[in-house]
């Protein structure tokens, strides 16, 4: 009887990768647009599984792993696509792989590296829109930052500007700016 037990233990842990390696691929609509030359991250969707999956980078291919070592240009860490800095030859797609011991969910996502034009400091690709209420006023806020935080959970510095104009009198920790 535990030779028997121990054989079907066996035979569950061998089926549950396979079982797991027959991902549910989804491409997400987004393309996401990055300049060369700067810092760029990028996060999974939501998660498909439990807190307890695993999520990995993978290139153009689907197979090829992004590497781990900080050191690199492009790699991942924890969960985090990191461009440092991002180079147009990184255009392309890249798939975030969630696995936990039963399921697998692919996410393929297109990233564009767009070449910098002199003198502009924004391009319409790559813009936040928001929307504004008519009236007394309201916040401009700048997404997305918690990813850029340090060791001692501290925000990086923003500086906001208008029609590529830098705001002097903006408070300089602020991550979303009061208009009135």
């Amino acid at each position: 009887m535990m030779n028997l037990f121990w054989y079907a233990s066996f035979i569950i842990l061998l089926i549950s990768p396979l079982e797991a390696d027959n991902c549910v691929e989804v491409e997400a609509q987004l393309i996401l647009v990055i300049f060369e030359d700067e810092l760029d991250v990028r996060q999974c969707g939501q998660r498909a599984f439990d807190s307890y999956s695993n999520r990995t980078w993978y290139g153009s291919d689907g197979k090829t792993l992004i590497s781990m070592d900080q050191n690199s240009r492009v790699h991942q860490y924890r969960e985090i696509l990191w461009f440092a800095p991002a180079a147009t030859e990184d255009t392309g797609y890249y798939y975030c792989v969630e696995r936990n011991s039963t399921h697998c969910h692919k996410e393929k996502f297109k990233i564009e590296i767009l070449k910098k034009n002199p003198g502009i400091c924004h391009n319409e690709q790559n813009d936040y829109i928001q929307k504004l209420p008519i009236g007394p006023g309201g916040f401009i806020v700048c997404p997305h930052l918690d990813i850029f935080k340090d060791e001692n959970n501290n925000l990086p510095k923003v500086q906001w500007y208008k029609v590529n104009s830098f705001l002097k009198h903006v408070w300089a920790d602020s991550l979303s700016l009061l208009y009135t």
